[in-house]
């Protein structure tokens, strides 16, 4: 294995559409920088598509300036949401 995604089904509330969420994007270190990374990440957005959803979101790290710049290259804009978390 190389790589892999997950894509989370779920409701825009401010949409009232189906989107999906990519929670994982992961690339080996031997196969970053080339076509695997772009082909996974289209993968997702044609999933997506294909199943009705009006877009697919995710976040990254602030510090995960490689992966900003490989999202940015194919076309992502970036969000104006701050995200949050807290353990339970």
């Amino acid at each position: 294995m190389i790589g892999f995604a997950t894509l989370f089904f779920t409701y825009s509330t401010m949409k009232a559409e189906r989107v999906t969420i990519m929670n994982d994007l992961f690339v080996t270190e031997a196969f970053r920088e080339g076509k695997t990374e772009s082909n996974l990440f289209a993968r997702c957005q044609k999933y997506t598509h294909e199943h009705g959803c009006a877009h697919m979101s995710w976040i990254t790290a602030v510090t995960n300036e490689r992966a900003q710049q490989l999202f940015e290259r194919l076309g992502a804009k970036r969000g104006d949401w701050v995200n949050y978390s807290i353990q339970g």
